[in-house]
């Protein structure tokens, strides 16, 4: 069989040991494998989504590295070779009709642009009229990518398509190729531990209904075995609270935590705790992700709702805890924040500067509320009565309750007879974050600090000596328990630069 093979992402090592695994495992079949990775002529991608041409050529430096040294040329290189071209002449008057189009009625150019624009603007919010020209220019590279795509797979009659993530305009188009002309295609990602990666028949690796679908099959599977599978799952709920085993994909927040700061009621009433989400994160994912129950959902609008309503205050003090990842949210969306936290002093506000322990919060609650963060799965994991008014993974398991309107919300918080959901249905959630890499590597290897190896050599080419002392001060860094005090400033250097730098994955 012809195997095409697409990454952007030859910067990023543990990602590229994906990529790395796929191929081989398919030579090893007889099969011909292509690799086709950038050539500087995409505009943006997720290790340099300011284009800058240094970077252009590291990328350049460690994709033949693979070709040459890895693979010994035992690959066929493509290269991408993208057309600068106007491929749309329409003027789309708002954000709406501009994520609504496609081209040639199957690639979504509007969605995929705007994730790779939300991604490192990490804002929603933003006026329109300002953005319109960037996403212009990400739309058209986006359909150059995918009209590229479809004359590759032809020359070289491909049989089966693999594309690395797929969310973005930078990866997507490939997917949607192949879906065009009828190929077999497969999106990978890494897995929930660093020893797995995952694969899957999906335009795109956050494809929420075949995750839902497979949550379930995993707990199918798991039957017959239940004390383990608990046991398992358990391991993600302590990972998210303490560290530990790591549920690869997730970040926990203990380093944000002051555990000196102790809770203290504002009074004698019930509480009811919500827990916001990064709403930039949620929305560059992909419509699947801004409609619940067949509504468009608009964080903030819903929150302003509760934080409104009078009703609500006579029977509850309200706490809202704002997600951590708030921090890094664009200026709009803060502004939106802002607001609401001083607009609404009757509730008590913990933006991510406070660092009070969000499990604090969740255990003094009597209800908790989320828009679909783990906070929601793991406030039922803890016996709390959960209330899910977002999109998530573990909707439909039957662990949160979940209003279809706000009617229904009010009942959810008025009614004392409801009971927590069962822990079991939290804990289905739980295993699939852990064991959704269903493919284990057979011919990679890594070490503790994530250095990974194939066939003896390092997956990562380093083409300077301050890469290399780079790598060394995180490593130490790592071995002294300074975590979070390189993130912020690594944050910082990426904000300012517009670059991705090499992490640890759970950092």
């Amino acid at each position: 069989m012809n195997i095409l093979i697409y990454s952007n992402v030859f910067l990023w090592e543990q990602h590229i040991s994906e990529t790395l695994e796929i191929i081989q495992t398919h030579l090893k079949k007889g099969d011909k494998v292509y690799l086709l990775g950038c050539d500087k002529t995409l505009i943006s991608c997720p290790p340099n989504s300011s284009h800058n041409l240094k970077i252009c050529s590291s990328c350049i430096i460690q994709k033949k590295y693979i070709l040459n040294k890895i693979f010994e040329n035992k690959l066929h290189e493509v290269q991408l070779n993208l057309e600068k071209k106007k491929y749309i002449n329409k003027h789309f008057k708002n954000l709406k009709k501009f994520l609504n189009f496609k081209y040639k009625k199957i690639l979504p150019v509007g969605e995929l642009s705007m994730s790779t624009h939300t991604d490192f603007d990490r804002d929603f919010y933003t006026d329109f009229k300002k953005i319109r020209n960037k996403l212009m220019q990400l739309a058209n590279n986006s359909i150059a990518l995918f009209e590229r795509s479809v004359k590759v797979m032809k020359e070289n009659n491909i049989d089966v398509v693999y594309v690395w993530n797929g969310r973005r305009h930078s990866d997507g188009p490939i997917l949607y190729a192949a879906k065009f002309l009828g190929k077999k295609y497969f999106s990978y990602l890494s897995g929930g531990t660093s020893a797995t990666y995952m694969k899957q028949p999906t335009l795109g690796t956050h494809d929420l209904n075949f995750s839902k679908k497979r949550i379930k099959y995993l707990y199918a599977q798991n039957k017959n075995k239940l004390s383990k599978y608990k046991k398992e799952a358990e391991l993600f709920f302590h990972y998210m609270r303490y560290g530990g085993s790591k549920s690869f994909g997730m970040l926990y927040f203990k380093d944000f935590f002051d555990n000196k700061i102790n809770f203290t009621p504002k009074s004698t009433k019930k509480k009811l705790v919500i827990f916001t989400s990064s709403y930039w994160e949620f929305l560059f994912l992909g419509r699947h992700f801004r409609y619940k129950h067949g509504v468009e959902l608009d964080h903030y609008k819903y929150l302003e709702k509760i934080l409104s309503d009078k009703k609500i205050y006579n029977v509850y003090d309200i706490y809202v805890r704002w997600h951590p990842h708030t921090s890094t949210a664009g200026p709009e969306e803060k502004k939106k924040i802002n607001y609401l936290i001083k607009k609404y002093q009757k509730a008590v506000h913990y933006d991510y500067k406070n660092k009070m322990n969000s499990y604090l919060l969740m255990h003094s609650a009597d209800r908790v509320i989320s828009f679909g963060s783990t906070t929601g799965c793991e406030a039922t994991f803890y016996g709390k009565v959960s209330i899910l008014l977002g999109p998530a993974y573990y909707e439909d398991l039957n662990c949160v309750y979940e209003p279809r309107n706000y009617k229904s919300l009010l009942n959810l918080l008025f009614d004392q007879s409801i009971k927590p959901l069962p822990k079991i249905n939290a804990l289905k959630y739980a295993y699939h974050e852990r064991h959704k890499g269903e493919y284990k590597f057979k011919y990679i290897r890594h070490d503790k600090f994530f250095r990974y190896y194939f066939n003896g050599e390092r997956v990562k080419k380093f083409s300077n000596v301050s890469k290399i002392i780079r790598e060394k001060i995180i490593i130490l860094v790592t071995m002294l328990k300074l975590r979070k005090f390189l993130r912020i400033i690594i944050y910082k250097i990426n904000k300012i630069l517009g670059i991705d730098v090499f992490l640890p994955h759970d950092w």
